[in-house]
């Protein structure tokens, strides 16, 4: 099975972050049963923070949905408040939301390899893997987890097609994003429903 590879790439060991407890959320205002809390927000560089995660959750998740930054080489705003009108996205009060851009290729590859490499160890046995990407990166993302899971292990792509006016006038509009979805070992869980 061929392999992607570029100058730099490399299995690394992420710094840990360190997890501080700051609030528990609870749906609803109330509080859990006796027993461990599961639901937690954490707020960081996912690699820190799954590399932190490690030795509590490796081989014990079921399920992890991703959705990295799609190598668009654009910044984004985030949208500050609630309520805001949906059709009047320049009333929204914004803040600087995250960077998706990088200065090459290979740089890219290189945050997606390291914390998808992490995503498969966090995964249990029988655990399912669902990266959200569009036209910009799927291709490559693809064979990294060839590559990670093999290529056995690739159990769908499921695109998010998706209305709406495009300024694209020169080819197709391109109106949709790709979900592969890898399970790590056989016995995987799949609710049609």
């Amino acid at each position: 099975m061929p392999n992607l590879d570029w100058p730099s790439k490399s299995r690394r060991t992420p710094e840990r972050a360190v997890l501080i407890k700051d609030s528990i959320i609870y749906p609803g205002g109330r509080g859990y049963p006796a027993g461990p809390v599961r639901d937690r927000l954490l707020l960081g560089d996912n690699l820190e923070i799954m590399a932190a995660l490690m030795p509590e959750y490796e081989a014990r998740v079921d399920l992890i949905y991703a959705d990295p930054p799609f190598f668009t080489n654009r910044k984004f705003a985030a949208r500050i408040g609630r309520g805001e009108d949906s059709r009047k996205p320049d009333q929204w009060a914004l803040a600087e939301g995250y960077p998706d851009s990088w200065s090459n290729l290979d740089s890219y590859l290189d945050f997606l390899y390291q914390r998808l490499i992490l995503m498969h160890q966090l995964l249990k046995p029988n655990g399912t893997l669902y990266l959200h990407l569009d036209w910009h990166a799927n291709s490559y993302a693809r064979l990294l987890l060839d590559e990670i899971f093999g290529a056995h292990r690739f159990l769908n792509e499921i695109v998010w097609a998706y209305h709406g006016p495009s300024p694209i006038r020169s080819a197709f509009n391109r109106k949709h994003d790709t979900l592969l979805v890898y399970a790590k070992g056989d016995g995987h869980t799949f609710n049609a429903d």
